[in-house]
């Protein structure tokens, strides 16, 4: 097969989501599927519904364009019912011609998870044919949510390495500069960390048996606690702040 014959045959992929500055995943992984396929990183690909692709590759709902975006951060106001019509347009008329992929970072989203937006998760899953999660716990939990959803492929995809970014540091390095002992078991959880989230991550480093580790969570949030005099709520949060800096095993921002 010659090469224009062979480029011919390629998918064709969009990945559906507006940009997401600083996160390497879809950058890393629109180069490697460059390799095997055709892809366009760009939403409005997605919203104009004219040009053909194999596969739509959505991967948080909430980023499917900045209009639905800016609602993330409106939480007493509800996503327009022309904005929900033009999105389930879009969902059916994709669905018909490409097959739709939808990769499960999340749960919901960190900054907003009322019913508005579990409610967009769930619209965005009834119309995908293969979800990939980066381990089985997310296959039991996705069946949990949706049981409907029932004709769903699941495919379990470890999330990568990032390889692809700078590391001028040595372990040895890395440790002396956080004073973290040689010999001490990290246990590194990195992005947003949900409330709920929190105990289960409690109980895990709990269960390393080894006493000299240290819980390394820079986006682990000491949350505001619900005072109503502002300035007492202000001065608890910062103080517990502190505590949480003179815990050694327990890295927390």
């Amino acid at each position: 097969m010659n090469q224009t014959a062979s480029n011919q045959n390629r998918f064709k992929v969009l990945f559906a989501n507006i940009p997401t500055p600083g996160n390497r995943f879809m950058i890393d992984l629109k180069q490697g599927l460059e390799n095997y396929a055709d892809v366009v990183w760009d939403h409005e690909e997605f919203w104009s519904m004219e040009k053909d692709f194999d596969i739509i590759h959505i991967h948080w709902p909430e980023y499917l364009s900045f209009e639905i975006e800016s609602y993330l951060h409106k939480p007493d106001e509800s996503i327009p019912s022309e904005l929900w019509e033009k999105t389930i347009t879009c969902l059916e008329y994709w669905s018909k011609k490409s097959k739709i992929i939808y990769t499960r970072h999340v749960q919901y989203p960190h900054v907003r998870h009322d019913d508005e937006f579990l409610n967009l998760y769930r619209v965005v899953a009834s119309y995908c044919n293969t979800v990939i999660h980066f381990a089985n716990f997310s296959i039991k939990q996705f069946q949990d949510f949706y049981p409907e959803l029932n004709r769903v492929k699941h495919v379990v995809i470890p999330h990568q390495n990032y390889d692809s970014l700078p590391n001028p540091s040595t372990k040895a390095q890395a440790r002396k500069y956080l004073q973290i002992s040689e010999d001490a078991n990290v246990m590194l959880v990195f992005g947003n960390i949900n409330e709920n989230e929190k105990e289960l991550i409690n109980k895990a480093f709990r269960y390393i048996p080894n006493k000299n580790k240290v819980l390394l969570a820079p986006k682990w949030k000491i949350k505001r606690r619900k005072i109503n005099y502002i300035r007492l709520r202000e001065w608890v949060w910062h103080l517990e702040k502190k505590i949480h800096k003179l815990d050694k095993k327990r890295r927390v921002d």
